[in-house]
């Protein structure tokens, strides 16, 4: 075997040791939870259990390990100093693209008329960042800069999205949290697409706290700007969208050759 056939077996043998083991923990954690909700054996509130599951065993995960920090971990949920750019970035790429959407869909499906807009509910308002808060310390705050020792920033990116993406397969099964009336393959893009944005956000800042406000703007922007199926009727809205933040993620990965370094958020 060649020595770059080893090192790349390395590398992947590596990253799965520590991938794999997050993805069943975080989604055995979430299937049971969204399965007890089913049967009626816990309350609905209990899906927030499952929605830190991805935080829980990042610290816990940490916290098994010799030279990990856990204070490092911890203190990216307050590192908020990052460049005005980056918060640019976090705060107005989905609602301009879904703003973009709008326009463009007609075009695609001519006749297709929906209401565009709509206001964000109490629970939404308190509900939508404690999602975030839950997910983001695990999907960007541990896996991202673990995949990224062994990856590129788009290779560790899209390893992160498409774990992501498997951790809602439960939401697909028991259809809670999810994007309904559109296939699992367009969800998955959106995760993954989402993903590497915010793989490009952490690199530029090395905060759980930047990810978190993408996380939330884009979670609320669904909710206000209207282009999910069960309010389009048609699910081109939505492709339309997916495609637009593809585009969107890889003009970001281009742009990287001007950003700095992934800082050096766990100590080993």
């Amino acid at each position: 075997m060649a020595f770059s056939d080893m090192s790349w077996w390395y590398r992947v043998s590596s990253a799965s040791a520590v991938a794999l083991p997050f993805l069943l923990s975080t989604t055995g954690l979430m299937t049971a939870v969204l399965y007890g909700v089913e049967l009626s054996v816990l309350p609905e509130a209990a899906v927030l259990i499952g929605l830190f599951g991805p935080a829980m065993f990042a610290i816990a995960f940490v916290a098994a390990e010799k030279n990990a920090s856990l204070k490092a971990l911890l203190e990216q949920y307050v590192r908020v100093k990052s460049p005005l750019q980056v918060y640019l970035v976090a705060l107005f790429t989905v609602p301009i693209l879904l703003l973009i959407t709008q326009q463009v869909a007609p075009f695609v499906l001519p006749g297709l008329s929906w209401p565009p807009f709509a206001a964000l509910s109490i629970p939404q308002m308190v509900f939508v960042p404690l999602i975030s808060i839950g997910e983001e310390l695990g999907w960007r705050g541990y896996l991202q800069p673990r995949m990224r020792e062994h990856f590129s920033l788009p290779t560790a990116s899209v390893i992160v999205g498409v774990i992501w993406a498997m951790w809602h397969v439960p939401g697909y099964i028991f259809n809670t949290g999810v994007v309904e009336g559109v296939s699992f393959f367009w969800f998955c893009a959106w995760v993954v697409s989402g993903a590497v944005i915010m793989g490009w956000l952490y690199e530029r800042s090395g905060s759980v706290f930047v990810a978190i406000v993408f996380h939330t703007s884009a979670n609320a922007s669904f909710n206000m700007i209207l282009v999910v199926p069960n309010e389009t009727g048609s699910p081109i809205p939505f492709q339309v969208f997916v495609v637009l933040a593809a585009m969107s993620a890889t003009a970001l990965m281009l742009s990287r050759s001007r950003s700095s370094p992934m800082p050096a958020v766990m100590t080993r």
